[in-house]
């Protein structure tokens, strides 16, 4: 983010507030015109609380202290947490002094007030006659009243405002006003402040009778600033820079501001004890210095810039104990912090905390009272939550919610005692299952030994030993495994060079294979070993073309042979490896799928060329098929082929009226496929020879014929009329002429 939108983003909110205000509010007076003040200057402006403002050119409107901020900035009274009570005078020349006394109270709620008092006091003016003649004198003291409050508003920012009431007397005459101050002090940076004081923004002007004396609205803006270095003698310095806007509305009425000049203040703390203040303007330069010993300060300033330099001397108390508000608004916003991350007890001693500083705080007590009964809540909870782990058994489970509720309250009794109860238990449980262990490993060795398979017996007499490493039963098993081991190391090894010499390098491959997995280390098995595999490498080539060839043809059952001839050799071949997955895959999606190709097969076997067919290319659009699928499909489609051109001949001939050879045509369709559709056309070829026939008088042949169609299809009652016509007219026959 640039510098440019940082500060258009914070800055661009002051300038509103200020324009709100200047614009929006009735019209503004002066206590006095220009002219009427030279004399004695603004109460409301140009003088002071302490002698600190004093010495830093009256540019502390963005760091007003204590008593201060009564007069240069209401908003800085959100930022004293102390009750004081100060006091200001300076003699500004012959007879006229100006005092100013204050007080300070923080309250317990929020922010703090301020009560102050500031008047110039001028005596010993003549009366005198219209002959010159003295009468006597009178004073003349203008006085302005203070009630402010200041608070803070959000996390960098402070908001105050005062109500004055301005009383002046002199002589008969007493005049009397209302002002109203705003004060603003924002945290731009963590080491730049903005201030700005909207002094008598609206305002009652004094007033006498008929006459009226307006009050001026005065904008005093300033900012300071603190270098944030490494060197704590460098962070020990402040500057302040700051201008006023002087008779914002003007005396005549309308806009008719101008800039009251430039303004510039530093102050230097040593040692916390002396402050080196020093400030210029354009009418001048001031100085100044302050002293703190325990709870009082002392102040000091020298202005330039009037009456040929005035000294002004403050005095600053500490009254009583006082509540540190920032560090309570700090605990507060810690403690809150803490609560809604569940850290109930970081929360109960920050509110405790809090409670020390100021006892009377009751917000703070309900806190602190529902913060433990919180705590007390979630330890039941986790007491619950491990009872019910370890009543299960769980006992990793159970330590683990303990040390969450540890964390809750690392100061509870009953958790400690819970959490070495139950490690108590689960060392106890670990006991007995490493008992348990032990037992299952000796009788799983047992059995690998009875299988002769000496390497797992070993591993599981080592996990004895891991177990328990004086174990003397698994101590003198593995001796005796190791022994045997060693023994058929030399078997094998023996068995290996004698096939190798015999070129026999296959089984010598197994017999070094085996060496090596007894024990790896054994170097000289290794070396004929990879010597055994260079031979057989170049032997491979062949098994994994045809494995290849196979593979392309889907024969996988033989592609998986050759590969695995490969592999067994060879198992580091990453593209045999990867064939290999691709034919289990294939085999094992095969094999989902083989009840469908056994029930094509069954489909085939009964002539059922049509249904079998349908699955087999339901198989094959899906990509699931293989060499034996493929060829029963071939099958399929040779015998649908021929049953077809029986079938067309057929046809062909009961169109030519051949019947008889129809008949055959017909019947070798259905032959070789019972769903060719030829079975309705060869009943028609009998009806049709059955008719030929009982036209010639050949009724037996006719009868035959058309019973042959009712054993295909038994629905057909025209033909059993033919055969009823037949049967009758061949007993008629008979009777007529005998049995021949």
């Amino acid at each position: 983010m640039t510098l440019r939108s940082i500060l258009s983003k914070k800055i661009s909110f002051l300038i509103m507030i200020s324009l709100i205000l200047v614009f929006s509010g009735e019209k503004s007076f002066g206590i006095f015109d220009n002219d009427a003040s030279s004399l004695s200057g603004n109460i409301s402006y140009d003088y002071a609380g302490t002698a600190r403002s004093i010495a830093l050119g009256d540019a502390a409107v963005a760091s007003p202290l204590g008593i201060d901020a009564i007069y240069e900035n209401p908003a800085g009274l959100a930022l004293t947490n102390k009750y004081q009570v100060g006091f200001l005078f300076s003699n500004l020349f012959e007879n006229t002094y100006y005092n100013f006394i204050g007080y300070i109270h923080p309250l317990r709620v929020k922010g703090s007030i301020g009560f102050g008092w500031a008047r110039v006091n001028s005596s010993g003016f003549e009366i005198r006659d219209s002959l010159n003649t003295a009468l006597g004198t009178f004073d003349d003291s203008q006085n302005a009243f203070y009630l402010g409050y200041g608070s803070g508003f959000g996390k960098d920012m402070n908001i105050g405002a005062n109500l004055k009431i301005y009383y002046q007397e002199i002589y008969r005459m007493r005049n009397t006003g209302v002002g109203l101050d705003l004060g603003l002090l924002y945290r731009l940076y963590e080491n730049l402040t903005l201030g700005m004081n909207l002094k008598d923004i609206t305002a009652i002007p004094l007033q006498s009778g008929e006459n009226r004396e307006p009050l001026p609205f005065i904008i005093k803006t300033a900012m300071t600033w603190g270098p944030k270095t490494p060197y704590a003698w460098i962070n020990n310095f402040h500057l302040n820079v700051g201008f006023d806007l002087m008779d914002v509305w003007g005396n005549q009425g309308g806009l008719g501001n101008h800039l009251d000049g430039w303004k510039m203040g530093g102050e230097y703390d040593l040692y916390r004890i002396l402050k080196l203040r020093g400030g210029m303007q354009e009418q001048g330069f001031s100085a100044g210095l302050g002293i703190r010993v325990l709870n009082i300060a002392l102040d000091y300033a020298y202005d330039s810039r009037k009456l040929n330099g005035l000294h002004w001397a403050s005095v600053t108390l500490d009254l009583g104990k006082h509540i540190d508000r920032a560090l309570i608004n700090k605990y507060y916003h810690e403690a809150q912090k803490a609560y809604q991350k569940g850290e109930f007890k970081a929360a109960i001693k920050l509110w405790e905390r809090v409670i020390l500083l100021d006892p009377e705080d009751a917000a703070a007590k309900q806190y602190l009272e529902k913060t433990k009964v919180k705590l007390h809540t979630e330890m039941e909870l986790v007491m619950l939550e491990a009872d019910s782990h370890t009543q299960g058994g769980d006992h990793d489970a159970a330590i683990t919610v303990l040390e969450k509720g540890w964390e809750l309250d690392p100061d509870d009794a009953q958790i400690k005692i819970k959490i070495t109860r139950v490690k108590s238990l689960q060392a106890a449980k670990v006991r007995q299952q490493r008992l348990d262990n032990i037992a299952k490993h000796i009788a799983q060795a047992e059995k690998y030994y009875r299988k002769k398979d000496l390497l797992k017996a070993l591993e599981e007499w080592e996990m004895v030993l891991a177990l328990d490493q004086n174990h003397i039963l698994a101590l003198e098993k593995a001796q005796m495994i190791k022994a045997e081991i060693t023994m058929q190391i030399d078997y094998h090894f023996y068995l290996g060079i004698q096939h190798f010499n015999r070129k026999v390098y296959p089984v010598a491959f197994k017999h070094f294979q085996m060496v090596l997995k007894i024990d790896p280390n054994y170097h000289l098995a290794d070396f004929y070993l990879h010597k055994t595999k260079n031979i057989l490498t170049k032997r491979l080539s062949n098994k994994y073309f045809a494995g290849r060839k196979w593979m392309k043809k889907r024969n996988y059952q033989k592609a998986r042979e050759c590969f695995r001839a490969v592999l067994e050799i060879a198992p580091e071949y990453k593209d045999t490896q990867l064939r290999s997955q691709q034919i289990e895959i294939k085999l094992r999606e095969i094999a989902k799928v083989r009840p469908q190709y056994e029930k094509a097969r069954k489909y085939h076997e009964q002539r059922q060329l049509s249904d079998a067919m349908k699955i087999l290319s339901s198989l094959i659009k899906q990509d699931i098929y293989d060499y034996e699928i493929l060829k029963l499909k071939n099958r399929i489609k040779n015998a649908r082929e021929a049953a077809f051109r029986h079938y067309h001949a057929g046809i062909e001939h009961y169109r030519e009226k051949k019947f008889a050879v129809s008949i055959k045509s017909f019947r070798k369709s259905l032959k070789l496929d019972k769903q060719s559709g030829a079975e309705d056309l060869l009943a028609e070829a009998y009806i049709s020879r059955g008719i030929l026939a009982y036209r010639d008088n050949e009724l037996p042949q006719a009868i035959s014929a058309w019973r042959k169609v009712l054993a295909m299809q038994s629905n057909r009652p025209m033909v059993e009329k033919y055969i009823k016509r037949a049967e009758n007219k061949l007993r008629y026959l008979k009777k007529l002429f005998g049995e021949q």
